[in-house]
């Protein structure tokens, strides 16, 4: 469905870039992210939301076409 998703992004649309963000501890969305072919973007300052008592640190991920 993430697939699908990319290629209807880019073809119906017209994107060049489709970029998200995914909770460092959500491994399994990271490495699903990943295996779409989606890559980690090097940013200046992390996004950190406090949840549950906790500080989550957000990834930025993208694919470029």
């Amino acid at each position: 469905m993430l697939l699908l998703a990319i290629k209807y992004a880019h073809e119906i649309y017209g994107a060049n870039k489709v970029s998200l963000g995914v909770f460092e501890n959500n491994e399994p969305a990271y490495y699903c992210y990943k295996a779409a072919g989606f890559k980690d973007v090097a940013l200046n300052e992390t996004e950190t939301y406090h949840v549950l008592s906790e500080d989550w640190k957000c990834l930025e991920l993208e694919i470029r076409f």
